[in-house]
């Protein structure tokens, strides 16, 4: 199925009072032109209030029954829980203080009864408009319209959510520069801005910013960074959506920025100069010599090699080396202790031909029958599903934007 043949996006505009949808008609028809499918992402089916009164039940009811129109109803969102108290769906432990935080998934539990009184809602609205067996045809056709919602939906963002914290990606100060702007009119460029994020556990984050030194109290500090990463976890949503449905995302139009920010940190964090980069920084900060075949006291063991790259230790450590640009060497030092006596055989002060590509790049290409050829590059649902069926890194492309401009290189006199 053919992503760029498929939109999966909203089409309403709602008024300042938060309840009113107004449904924007051009493009709806657009739409239904330029793509073989449109899943329309309908806010609790209150477009086709104002949408029946516009274009008529049978125009309503001709484009539900067209198979071009799709219909999406997710009721899932995502809430920063920090400081919820005797919420147990989304936190069973203490409150954190501001500037902590911690993200969950919020999810209808009967997806049926929302269904209902979603289409309740929309019933009470047009009792005065359409007679009652009008309204069974209307209900009947939404029902049929209706896509099948993944149950794990959004789990595979909060998950890259979370991948994006404990990485410090540059998508969260590219998303705190643009809720400054929006909330507090303050134009500051994510270059300028300070982030440390701090993983209290598994799901808890203590951030530490500049953001005060802006004029921000830690109230409004929190405040911003809490609707930041709100942003990016819909961010990540959208491109699970995109993933989930084989569609291009409407919705991704107003977040460009932001999502380009993301490709770039994702090929950064894929570059194998990068990769090898940490390494040395890795092998400086721990004062260890780098690695080499020719041993000076004793014959190089390939098959205890071999076994100490394959073990738990060494996958962890590999994954980990993508998430240090904004480590202190410090933590690094602290972060690495576990690696050395597993790679201790490996390393001396020899010279000869390095290996390190072997171990920051080789390792990185290993393919797992049941996750795909992306596993020993520590990435997410999101980020191989932008990989491969987005922006792929295919051969063609490596050779026209890396290799062939190498061939020109500038003569030397």
């Amino acid at each position: 199925m053919d992503i760029q043949r498929r939109l999966i996006a909203p089409c309403a505009v709602f008024l300042p009072d938060g309840q009113r949808a107004i449904p924007d008609t051009t493009a709806l028809l657009r739409r239904l032109v330029l793509f073989d499918t449109y899943i329309l992402q309908t806010i609790r089916f209150k477009e086709f209030i104002p949408l029946t009164r516009s274009l008529g039940l049978d125009n309503v009811l001709l484009l539900l029954g067209s198979e071009a129109l799709k219909l999406e109803l997710d009721p899932t969102t995502f809430i920063q829980s920090g400081q919820t108290v005797n919420f147990p769906p989304a936190r069973e432990k203490p409150p954190l203080p501001l500037l902590s935080f911690s993200f969950s998934r919020i999810r209808a539990a009967q997806y049926n009864d929302y269904l209902v009184k979603c289409l309740e809602d929309i019933r009470r609205e047009l009792r005065s408009t359409l007679s009652e067996r009008d309204m069974l045809r209307l209900e009947g056709a939404i029902l049929r319209a209706l896509v099948i919602t993944p149950e794990h939906s959004g789990h595979p963002a909060l998950r890259a959510l979370d991948v994006d914290l404990r990485g410090n990606s540059p998508i969260l100060k590219a998303a705190i520069s643009k809720v400054l702007w929006r909330e507090a009119r303050l134009d500051v460029r994510p270059a300028d801005l300070i982030l440390t994020v701090h993983a209290l556990d598994d799901t808890d984050f203590k951030i530490e910013s500049n953001l005060e030194a802006l004029g921000l109290g830690n109230e409004a500090a929190h405040k911003i960074l809490e609707l930041s990463f709100l942003a990016v976890a819909g961010l990540n949503k959208r491109i699970e959506e995109m993933n989930s449905y084989t569609a291009l995302s409407g919705a991704i139009d107003n977040d460009i920025p932001l999502f380009m920010t993301k490709f770039g940190a994702l090929f950064t964090s894929m570059s194998a100069g990068s990769q090898e980069a940490r390494l040395e920084r890795v092998l400086i900060i721990k004062k260890l010599p780098p690695f080499g075949w020719h041993l000076p006291d004793r014959q190089f063991d390939i098959e205890r090699f071999l076994a100490a790259r394959s073990s738990k230790e060494v996958m962890q450590f590999r994954d980990w080396l993508r998430t240090i640009d904004t480590a202190s060497d410090s933590q690094i030092e602290e972060q690495v202790n576990s690696i050395r006596s597993r790679l201790a055989p490996f390393i001396h002060s020899g010279t000869g031909k390095s290996i390190r590509i072997l171990v920051s790049t080789g390792i990185g290409a290993m393919v797992d029958p049941a996750r795909g050829p992306l596993v020993g590059l520590g990435l997410g649902l999101i980020d191989s599903f932008l990989l491969e069926r987005i922006f792929p890194m295919s051969g063609p492309t490596l050779f026209l934007n890396r290799l062939y401009p190498s061939l020109f290189r500038r003569r030397r006199w």
